[in-house]
Formats: C-alpha cells, structure tokens, sequence
C-alpha cells in the first residue's frame, strides 16, 4: 500500500498485541510481507466494508433503489460516472465477485490493490 498521508491512530495495546500477532498469518495468507500499518489499514478498511455490508446485505431492493437516488441528488456527477463505470466493467465485476469467494481478507486485499488511489477531501 501506498504510504502516502497516514495518520496516528491510537488503539488499545491489546488490540496491538493482537495486530502483532495475527500479522504473519495474514502474510502468510497474502504470501506477501507487510508492515503491521499495512495490516492495520487492511483490517480497518476490513471493518469499515462490514459495516456498509452488514447494513447493505438485508436491506429490501426499493430500499437501495431509493438510496441509490438520493445520492444522485446530492452527487450527481460521481454516481452517474460510477455507474456508468460499473456497468462498463461488468465483465470485471462479476470476476471480482467470484474472487470474493476466496478467504475474505485475501480477496479484499487484492481489491484494495487493484482499486486506482482516491484523493483525500
């Protein structure tokens, strides 16, 4: 991951401990060497994607239908040209959902690579 712009973030040492200690498992599963900030980035993009998935998951059609117009009303252009990208990479994300298949955290880390970097706002 990029080293770009990162952040102190203060957490309990138990759950250092525990981001130490789950780092060469996740190395060993990535099969890739990582510095424990990278682990901890994973982990909390992790977390945050579980949050949106947890709540995304049981909602009723309509409902993301209706939230998927509401955020065109208050941000047409991006939701229009991601649309428009998504369905352009359709074949991409059917390919991604079947890499999804695979141990969740490996898959999303190969997301994340893949994915072009944001600007910050």
């Amino acid at each position: 991951m990029p080293k770009d712009r990162r952040r102190i973030l203060r957490v309990e040492s138990r759950r250092y401990r525990q981001l130490a200690a789950a780092r060469p498992l996740v190395q060993d599963m990535l099969d890739e060497q990582l510095a424990l900030d990278d682990v901890a980035d994973l982990v909390l993009g992790l977390g945050l994607e579980r949050i949106l998935t947890d709540i995304i998951g049981g909602a009723p059609q309509d409902t993301l239908v209706e939230a998927q117009l509401l955020m065109a009303d208050e941000n047409p252009n991006f939701v229009y040209s991601f649309t428009r990208e998504s369905l352009r990479r359709g074949t991409e994300v059917r390919t991604e959902a079947a890499q999804a298949r695979e141990v969740g955290f490996v898959a999303a880390w190969r997301r994340r690579r893949e994915r072009p970097e944001r600007q910050e706002a």
